[in-house]
């Protein structure tokens, strides 16, 4: 919320992008928080694995490469 206020007073926002994000996300939420209620287990969990062993190899990667 500050970060927000600070731009927002300072005249650092170009709204006509931050009415479009805003609605990209909140379409997004609302997408992402339908499947999760209504299809956890075939979609969630096995999205969530991919990103977790896709994390791990590139923390390895950062570390030993």
């Amino acid at each position: 919320i500050a970060a927000f206020l600070f731009f927002v007073l300072n005249g650092r926002i170009f709204w006509p992008i931050a009415f479009v994000a805003i609605a990209g996300s909140l379409c997004g939420n609302w997408i992402g928080s339908g499947m999760v209620l209504s299809r956890a287990d075939t979609i969630v969990v096995p999205v969530f694995r991919v990103v977790l062993i896709l994390l791990m190899v590139k923390c390895g990667w950062d570390l030993f490469g």
